[in-house]
């Protein structure tokens, strides 16, 4: 695969081109991060805001005392399942609920992964009785930790000023994103127990409902079985169509020696994948709850020279980054060129302020390096959507745990029993609309949550 500049990259796949006096040499940016500890584009504090945040931040700072108090934080969890209902593989159901009330009867709600208490910054301690526009203080205290928590700040924040988190965010530069399904299919985790024909099945299935790309493990036990797969795939559905692959790290059954790596890199690159993604070890998602540990020691930061390599000797896309919540980590792929697309997860990367960081850190470094975030499934699905919306190198979201003969739609249609409405996430030809409503734009029907609370 032919490494395109950023100018045509851009061009090619339809992003648009940003102004190049806005952006930093590799060598300026280099020099940035000596200087500045990493610079300011890593520094919540200094992010420029939409005005109205910008006015009431200096306000603030003004020695002046905000009207709005968070008062209280609760979390909790919600089972939409009514009496003698059959569930179907692949239906999101359940989830976990962050509430944040404030002394002005505005409450904000985010819906995220469970987090255990264990280890984690108690977040009344960061949030109760503070001003919600705090959000960078509560950040550099901790709430990094548990980015759901973030997302309902941002919740309250958007009803507040009543726009979508997007425009406090400096504004969207698209109102959709196009997706793509990654796809698990039931039985063995390593998926050895899938026909390839069935795998090329189930693809063409959802190619022909107008989706416009895939992801897959490749964790077989005989590493070039995925290679074969893909060779099935692609008489399937055609030349085109992208078909991503997920090593996944250690998470996978081992983890593959840098020789495996380019043997199986190579193979998909001959039969036209679209990228490889963690091909070696990677931060683990207990960890990314946890208390950051030494960077030298994160096992992210010791695959960089090998992520690198492998880089150079295949035009694959070389992908990585969902399982990190250190902005430094991410600083350092980008200087040390380890990834052809950046994939910080927007609630394990310490959330949406902190995703829009990096987002401002690939736009600055002057490279073809994309941002693509990890994804999720479910109402979750909301801040992932506002990063995609102000990321101008995003060019896809990840809609995950896709089922086979389930489509997307059908997944999401329990959990939106918790919504007034109906109508957020909706997919057409492929891609996926971004919510428009105030703050992250799901209007939470309370008697609903109450209905399907889990006591």
């Amino acid at each position: 695969m032919e490494r395109l500049s950023i100018k045509d990259k851009f061009t090619k796949e339809g992003v648009p081109q940003l102004a190049r006096d806005k952006r930093l040499s590799r060598r300026q940016f280099t020099k940035l991060g000596a200087l500045t500890g990493l610079g300011g584009l890593l520094v919540p504090g200094s992010m420029v805001l939409a005005t109205p945040l910008a006015d009431e931040q200096d306000r603030i700072r003004s020695g002046k005392k905000s009207d709005l108090i968070i008062t209280n934080a609760e979390q909790f969890v919600v089972n939409v399942q009514d009496e003698g209902e059959e569930i179907r593989r692949g239906e999101v159901r359940r989830h976990f609920v962050y509430k944040i009330t404030t002394n002005s009867g505005i409450t904000g709600y985010s819906f995220g992964r469970g987090h255990s208490v264990d280890d984690l910054p108690n977040p009344r301690q960061i949030i109760d009785r503070k001003d919600p526009f705090s959000i960078d203080q509560f950040i550099a205290e901790g709430l990094c930790q548990v980015g759901s928590w973030e997302h309902a700040v941002w919740d309250v924040l958007g009803k507040a000023l009543n726009m979508p988190v997007h425009r406090l965010l400096g504004g969207a530069v698209r109102d959709k994103i196009r997706v793509y399904l990654t796809i698990v299919w039931s039985g063995k985790e390593d998926q050895s127990d899938v026909l390839f024909e069935r795998q090329a099945e189930d693809i063409k299935f959802f190619q022909d409902k107008g989706f416009k790309g895939v992801k897959i493990r490749c964790w077989r036990p005989k590493i070039m079985d995925d290679v074969e797969a893909l060779k099935e795939i692609r008489r399937a559905v055609g030349p085109d169509f992208p078909i991503m692959f997920d090593r996944t790290g250690q998470r996978a059954p081992w983890v593959w020696s840098y020789e495996e790596a380019l043997k199986v890199a190579r193979g998909m690159e001959e039969h036209g994948a679209y990228w490889l993604e963690e091909p070696f070890e990677r931060e683990n998602y207990t960890s990314s709850f946890r208390k950051l540990i030494p960077l030298d020691q994160s096992p992210s930061y010791q695959s960089i020279p090998r992520s690198a390599k492998l880089r150079k000797e295949v035009g694959l896309r070389i992908t990585g980054g969902e399982g990190d919540n250190d902005t430094r980590l991410f600083a350092r792929y980008l200087s040390h060129d380890a990834f052809d697309i950046l994939q910080p997860d927007v609630i394990l990367a310490g959330g949406i302020l902190v995703c829009k960081q990096i987002s401002d850190m690939v736009r600055a470094f002057d490279n073809s390096v994309r941002m693509v975030p990890h994804g999720i499934h479910g109402l979750p699905l909301a801040g992932f959507l506002h990063v995609a919306a102000i990321s101008p190198t995003t060019n896809w979201q990840e809609l995950v745990m896709t089922s086979p003969g389930m489509t997307p739609e059908e997944t999401l249609a329990p959990g939106k029993r918790l919504l007034k409405n109906k109508d957020v996430f909706r997919i057409e030809d492929g891609s996926m609309s971004i919510p428009q409503g105030p703050g992250l734009g799901l209007d939470v029907d309370k008697a609903a949550l109450e209905h399907y609370r889990v006591r």
